[in-house]
């Protein structure tokens, strides 16, 4: 009975994510498909990074509205909470677990953005300015750019993270990118430092 209500549950979040995409509604039927505090808490930074984006992007309008004009992707539920998963992940290194939990605020909503964009270049507003570090060197496209049959309406999954490593206040880690559509990956190579404020921001990209 338990696994006949969860998978209503999550169709019922697929079915509202395709045809109102109403954040509070997805962070409600996110807790009933079993959803921790924390991962909910990642969902709604996500959502939040998303509706600036698509405003700032569309230069007018509401957000949903730019997201159907410039056909940009929204994560599923099921996305989210994969990527609030890899942040409890246990890496093999004493160093980068200890560092995971704090940089997992940024990293979240970063990877999720990353996730659904088609970008060519440094053009991911408002992430810049929010979780990209002013000295930052290196590109920071979209996953998508190199998935040539993935469907711009669909985000890829974060379906890893791999080759932690730790020096200092410098994370380094890279994240793979799977079509579900396409079975197409795409591989980006990331560097994080922690700042003074003690917000970890990426530094580098590749």
């Amino acid at each position: 009975m338990a696994k006949l209500v969860t998978m209503v549950a999550m169709f019922f979040v697929e079915w509202v994510r395709m045809n109102y995409r109403n954040p509070l509604m997805l962070l409600l039927l996110a807790l009933l498909a079993g959803c921790t505090a924390d991962q909910v808490n990642m969902a709604t930074q996500a959502i939040g990074v998303y509706n600036a984006t698509r405003t700032i992007e569309a230069g007018s309008g509401s957000g949903s509205a730019a997201t159907e004009a410039l056909n940009i992707a929204t994560p599923t539920s099921t996305q989210t909470r994969q990527v609030a998963k890899l942040m409890t992940q246990n890496t093999g290194n004493a160093a980068v677990n200890m560092a995971l939990p704090e940089a997992a605020t940024t990293m979240t909503p970063f990877l999720l953005a990353v996730s659904c964009h088609r970008t060519s270049s440094n053009e991911l507003p408002p992430l810049s300015a929010r979780y990209i570090a002013t000295n930052a060197s290196g590109q920071f496209t979209g996953a998508l750019n190199g998935m040539s049959r993935h469907p711009n309406n669909r985000c890829a999954d974060v379906s890893g993270l791999s080759g932690w490593s730790r020096v200092g206040n410098v994370l380094s880690f890279t994240a793979t990118y799977r079509s579900a559509q396409s079975s197409e990956t795409q591989q980006r190579r990331y560097q994080m430092t922690k700042q003074a404020s003690g917000q970890w921001l990426f530094s580098s990209g590749s």
